[in-house]
């Protein structure tokens, strides 16, 4: 026989989040009514009805097809967690189930599932400490990797289930393709967690169909890099993605890398306003950059930054 299309994709994500430590399961496609509705997500499912109830449920506590891949993650997090184990990752491949509003044939769409409980490296006393939102997006992170997805980004987004403060949606192409976050202090309180709980539902089916980047061969670096840190201040509303689009466009030839290295709020700083550390990476392939190349750069950079965004210096 012949592999399903995509077959060799889905291994690549299952590969991917078994590296990071998650374990895959698989749950049934019939779910709580009640669960169900909890893990609506507009935003993955615009123009769509109610799920899809069943005329003869083979369980009569679970009458519904699954329209989110979240229920039975959630259900095996609480399982695990009522038997003792706390410290879950888990993820699930699969298809939900849609009610179109014109009442044709169910929608199945083809989606992945991740979820992120308890602490990080429990057994090192050292580096131990509670799993948080940056730990399921670096998950989310290696999944577009793995597809070698040629661009994407993180945008802030107000999610039914999610926390509003630590939820996010990911986009490639204007296309929605997931959403991310920490289930919303509500739901966690309803379903009796005991930590925090972190979960992640991108649309496979859709990520299946960008062709992907092709991978490429760059040699080993023959110059030295110049690092420079540049702290400022803006509006929290101002996050690090905008950041970085607009270093990007500024087209810098030798800017080879940004990373956000520090972020601090209170002191003096306005209440409505925090300070970011940017540390701005540059390199030429062709031959030793000068100190004047580099400031002259990096001075292009913070006056951008204090064009769009009003920032100042720290």
């Amino acid at each position: 026989g012949e592999y399903l299309e995509g077959e060799s994709k889905r291994r690549s994500v299952r590969e991917a989040l078994r590296g990071f430590g998650f374990n895959e399961a698989i749950s049934l496609s019939f779910v709580d009514r009640a669960l169900d509705e909890e893990f609506v997500c507009s935003e993955l499912d615009r123009g769509t009805g109610s799920g899809v109830e069943l005329v003869n449920p083979v369980l009569d506590h679970k009458p519904r097809m699954r329209s989110s891949m979240l229920t039975g993650l959630v259900e095996a997090y609480e399982t695990n967690a009522k038997h003792g184990t706390r410290n879950v990752r888990l993820f699930e491949l699969g298809k939900r189930f849609l009610k179109p509003e014109d009442g044709n044939r169910p929608v199945e769409r083809e989606t992945l599932g991740i979820l992120v409980a308890g602490t990080i490296d429990d057994a090192d006393h050292r580096s131990r400490r509670e799993a948080d939102f940056f730990d399921l997006k670096g998950a989310v992170e290696a999944v577009m990797r793995a597809l070698r997805l040629p661009s994407f980004t993180f945008e802030r987004a107000s999610v039914e289930c999610l926390h509003r403060g630590q939820s996010a949606r990911v986009v490639a192409d204007g296309h929605v393709l997931g959403v991310c976050g920490r289930v919303s202090p509500d739901l966690a309180a309803r379903r009796k967690f005991k930590s925090p709980v972190f979960v992640a539902e991108l649309a496979l089916d859709r990520l299946l169909e960008f062709e992907p980047e092709p991978v490429t061969y760059r040699r080993l670096p023959r110059f030295p890099s110049v690092g420079r840190d540049v702290s400022i201040v803006v509006p929290k509303a101002i996050d690090f993605s905008s950041i970085v689009s607009a270093v990007r466009a500024l087209d810098i030839r030798d800017l080879s890398d940004i990373v956000l290295y520090d972020i601090f709020t209170g002191g003096k700083i306005p209440e409505d306003h925090h300070s970011m550390t940017l540390r701005t990476t540059f390199r030429s392939d062709e031959r030793t950059l000068t100190d004047d190349e580099v400031s002259a750069s990096h001075a292009r950079i913070v006056e951008e930054l204090a064009r769009r965004f009003g920032a100042e210096l720290r």
